[in-house]
């Protein structure tokens, strides 16, 4: 989550983003719907440590619903290369 949050996106909202012509329209239309969800993600548990109890987050169904939605991603982001 770090990394994609405060590496990739350096903390900024998609829009500064698409105001720059780095992502266009199309291609953050098929991220929003999982880039909101994993930003909306929350880890089972209720203490600091839920955070980093792995096989709580992979089991999660929460969770394999968001992967399921970056896999979908992942396959129209390459529809629009193709």
């Amino acid at each position: 989550m770090c990394c994609y949050f405060d590496d990739v996106l350096v903390g900024l909202p998609y829009r500064h983003f698409m105001d720059n012509g780095w992502v266009s329209e199309p291609e953050y239309a098929c991220l929003k719907e999982w880039h909101e969800a994993v930003d909306a993600y929350k880890v089972p548990g209720d203490s600091h440590d839920s955070e980093y109890d792995n096989q709580a987050i992979l089991n999660d169904s929460e969770w394999r619903r968001i992967v399921a939605l970056g896999a979908e991603a992942r396959k129209k982001l390459l529809q629009l290369t193709a």
